[in-house]
């Protein structure tokens, strides 16, 4: 990263901004398997296409810029906000992700 990371400062917003998308991801998988419902399943895949997304994008940035990773990281950029978006328009009815014969004891 020195090459490309040149003030220290710069350092520890990338190290925020990569713990902030962690805890992101960390919360709405800790949702998901509380509230077990479709709006918790879709927040959940939604935040793990962004964190994918920028796995690649850090991918393309530091290691290859090969057009394959852009567009990797645009389709799942694009399939996490189309998860956002049918999380925010779905009602907020409890309809169990797992029916009643899956559920686990």
């Amino acid at each position: 990263m020195s090459p490309f990371i040149l003030d220290i400062g710069e350092i520890f917003i990338e190290i925020a901004y990569n713990i902030a998308i962690l805890m992101v991801l960390s919360a709405s998988l800790i949702n998901f398997i509380y509230k077990d419902t479709q709006k918790s399943l879709l927040m959940f895949l939604g935040s793990l296409c962004i964190v994918f997304s920028e796995v690649i994008q850090l991918a393309y940035l530091y290691i290859s810029s090969k057009i394959l990773l852009d567009i990797l990281y645009t389709i799942l950029l694009v399939a996490a906000f189309y998860f956002f978006y049918k999380q925010a328009i779905l009602n907020e009815e409890e309809s169990s992700v797992l029916s009643g014969n899956e559920v686990f004891k």
